[in-house]
């Protein structure tokens, strides 16, 4: 035989409560109180509920739910007391028990359950309440919970909720409008909006438009002819022989006429000459002229001129400073304090960190050629970085390059690129000569100094005296053998 199921329920509350009778009433004072995990819904959410009890000690219990069946679904509920000797809930009945098999303390959440709002359900303030029952005591509490409208509007335009009328304030999606009436430059016109959702139309003004004319020179209006005061735009155009002002807009010409020059030289970024004292322009303006390219004054009319100087890379230095020298005209930059870089150590030196000059040796200091010759027209040299000279070597030349017209040769060296200039030899041409008629000055003879002549060292004159005694010695003799002879001839 099947037992009905609530039958099976109460046969058990009756054995639990009958072995407990001795302690039904055990228990104190009951307290409880109800917590929900939000208490402004709308329809279909659903809310979580706690119950929490405070009991000094028990064997049994129950709980009962009430609440608005036409507002809220019970869904679930379930204990949260643990080791119970039974627990049980019904859905359907919104109530149930528990039991211990003894007596027991209970203090925080004993129970918690879920509700569902309902769809459509009425909106406004609702009571949920729970009755807590410990043996013999019991206490009830409740939470109220606020069911809110899920709004609903026809479209973006519609200012009252299809569910509760309440009434909001909404902004149209007005269109560009169109003109009912047009502005002109002397009367306002009308402009009608309509809205893109919902085509509600409003009008608005239209403010006068302005006056239209054909340039800005132009002093009356296209449509009304309205006449306003105008400025032109006047520049002034010259030639050799005069100046006017012309208007850049609509070119309506003033002060035609000839110039009238100042006696004073007057000058411009442009070039230098007489200024007119009525247009203040430079006829027949010439070009500035200047010695070079570094030159900032022009020769003619003093004009001064912005210069910007090509300074070397490589800076010029000495112990206290550095600065930089023009690469054309040789003008140097104020000279600038070292710059210390990092410290020296053993392996290196304390270098300026803009021209390399060593501010302080390091242990194993090396000299090495900065790389920047320094020359004379007798040769050139190079410094190291801490300002000790290396030996000057001598110019390794190039051909000589001659300047006829200044009578000059110049040489540039192949290493230091230092140019030699000399001057040529000027070249002799033998003039005539005329005898002159001397007058001895003194009768007395006079001592007269002539350069020796000599062949290894022996005076030619002595030469000269030896090969004539020889001559005279050499016929003297040939003359004594040739008369012998003929004595022997004869005496045959």
């Amino acid at each position: 035989m099947i037992m009905n199921k609530n039958i099976f329920k109460c046969i058990c509350v009756f054995l639990i409560v009958a072995t407990i009778t001795t302690r039904v009433f055990a228990a104190s004072s009951v307290s409880v109180s109800l917590s929900a995990n939000d208490t402004s819904v709308n329809s279909g959410d659903t809310i979580t509920v706690t119950v929490n009890a405070s009991v000094d000690s028990c064997g049994s219990g129950g709980i009962k739910l009430s609440f608005d069946s036409g507002i809220f679904q019970l869904i679930s509920g379930k204990w949260l007391v643990s080791n119970t000797f039974m627990s049980d809930f019904s859905t359907t009945s919104k109530d149930g028990v528990f039991a211990f098999d003894g007596s027991k303390a209970i203090s925080g959440s004993v129970f918690q359950f879920q509700l569902k709002v309902k769809d459509k359900a009425a909106i406004g303030n609702h009571t949920i309440s729970a009755t807590f029952k410990a043996d013999s005591k019991s206490a009830s509490n409740s939470v109220k919970v606020t069911v809110a409208c899920s709004h609903s509007y026809d479209n973006n335009c519609d200012t009252s909720c299809n569910n509760c009328g309440l009434t909001r304030k909404i902004s149209h999606s007005w269109n560009s409008g169109t003109y009912s009436k047009k502005p002109t430059c002397t009367a306002n016109g009308t402009r009608v909006y309509t809205c893109k959702v919902c085509g509600t139309t409003k009008s608005e003004s239209a403010s006068k438009v302005n006056h239209t004319y054909d340039n800005s020179c132009d002093d009356s209006c296209n449509v009304c002819g309205s006449v306003r005061n105008i400025t032109h735009t006047y520049e002034w155009t010259l030639d050799g022989e005069g100046h006017s002002q012309k208007c850049s807009v609509c070119g309506i010409t003033q002060n035609n006429g000839g110039h009238t020059l100042e006696t004073v030289l007057g000058n411009n970024e442009g070039g230098h000459g007489y200024k007119c004292s009525v247009c203040g322009l430079i006829p027949n303006a010439q070009a500035h002229s200047y010695d070079g390219d570094c030159d900032a004054i022009c020769n003619e009319c003093n004009y001064t001129r912005t210069v910007t100087h090509a300074y070397n890379e490589k800076a010029i230095y000495d112990a206290d400073a550095h600065w930089f020298e023009c690469m054309i005209c040789g003008v140097t930059t104020e000279k600038a304090a070292h710059e210390p870089g990092e410290e020296a150590t053993d392996s290196s030196d304390q270098l300026c960190l803009t021209c390399g000059y060593v501010m302080q040796r390091g242990g194993n200091h090396v000299h090495k050629a900065s790389g920047t010759w320094h020359s004379n027209d007798v040769g050139h040299w190079s410094y190291c970085a801490c300002l000790t000279s290396f030996d000057p070597e001598a110019h390794v030349l190039t051909e000589g390059i001659i300047d006829q017209e200044n009578n000059t040769a110049s040489y540039a060296c192949k290493i230091c690129k230092h140019v030699i200039v000399e001057e040529l030899p000027e070249e002799t041409v033998p003039e005539e000569t005329v005898p002159e008629e001397t007058v001895p000055e003194s009768t007395e003879p006079t001592e007269t100094i002539r350069a020796e002549k000599s062949f290894y060292g022996i005076p030619l004159w002595f030469i000269f005296a030896c090969a004539l005694c020889v001559s005279l010695i050499v016929n003297i003799i040939f003359i004594i053998l040739m008369s012998i002879k003929k004595r022997g001839h004869y005496s045959k």
